[in-house]
């Protein structure tokens, strides 16, 4: 869940400055300041889009990281080799 609390936080954070920059845009009528608020409005959306998609996925405990999927990979292969073969008949 905390993953979900960084994109939000960041969407908050985009939407806030695409605000000032909609803003600066109307106070001093300069094209590059409505060029980027729509950048910063986009990026605040997707964002937003992505603390939505993270409350989508499985909490943070029951997803295995990536050491625990080496050591169950791991865990999985066994020796193959009998000890008791007789090693007269592999040759």
């Amino acid at each position: 869940m905390q993953c979900q609390a960084t994109w939000r936080a960041l969407a908050a954070t985009y939407a806030v400055v695409a605000g000032m920059q909609v803003y600066l845009a109307a106070s001093m009528n300069a094209t590059w300041a409505w060029v980027l608020g729509a950048v910063f409005a986009v990026a605040a959306a997707g964002f937003g889009f992505a603390a939505w998609r993270a409350g989508q996925l499985p909490a943070d405990d029951e997803v295995p990281g990536p050491a625990s999927l080496a050591i169950a990979g791991a865990s999985e292969t066994r020796n193959t080799v009998n000890s008791r073969s007789d090693l007269s008949s592999r040759n």
